[in-house]
């Protein structure tokens, strides 16, 4: 008589089955542990190249921001001190390399009024043709009897007895990005 399927489901198990079993269920096992291993990984490499490109910004941005700040402190000394040029419309240019790959542009926009002169700037600073960061600020000059911008008594930009105001903006990813 022919032995059929029904034969070969009866068939006892024996120690040597379960033996395979148990290694094949170790190497399943170690697989399952070694994918979730190299998901880890690439996550937490992920977010090291990130908080890496981050600083690499904020160390930009940081440079930028003390190239600004220096046209800024030379504005407020002289407005129309350094390497300044007449541009459109009564303004005056200046463009400085402050090293780096930064170049920092001042527009200098001077308002006549009554008792003086009012000079307004707009300071940016550019890396490879992005800006970086601007600022904006103001310095009000009294007329007196021969006094030049620079050595005006009294008139010093931020400060609000002198009339100055100074803002700054970071563009790009920054904190108003």
């Amino acid at each position: 008589m022919p032995r059929g399927f029904a034969d070969h489901s009866v068939r006892r198990r024996t120690s040597s089955d379960r033996a395979v079993w148990a290694g094949a269920a170790f190497v399943v096992e170690a697989l399952i542990l070694l994918a979730f291993l190299a998901g880890c990984l690439a996550v937490f490499m992920q977010l090291f190249g990130d908080a890496s490109e981050t600083g690499r910004q904020n160390v930009r941005l940081e440079r930028a921001v003390e190239a600004a700040s220096n046209r800024a402190e030379q504005f407020a000394a002289n407005p129309l001190a350094g390497d300044v040029t007449p541009g459109e419309g009564g303004a005056y240019v200046s463009r400085d390399d402050a090293g780096d790959g930064l170049v920092v542009e001042c527009s200098i926009v001077p308002e006549p009024l009554e008792a003086g002169m009012l000079y307004r700037a707009t300071i940016v600073v550019t890396d490879g043709g992005e800006a970086v960061y601007d600022l904006a600020t103001a310095r009000y000059v009294p007329a007196s009897d021969g006094a030049s911008a620079g050595s005006a008594p009294g008139a010093n930009a931020g400060t609000a007895a002198a009339g100055g105001a100074t803002t700054g903006a970071a563009q790009g990813g920054g904190a108003n990005g």
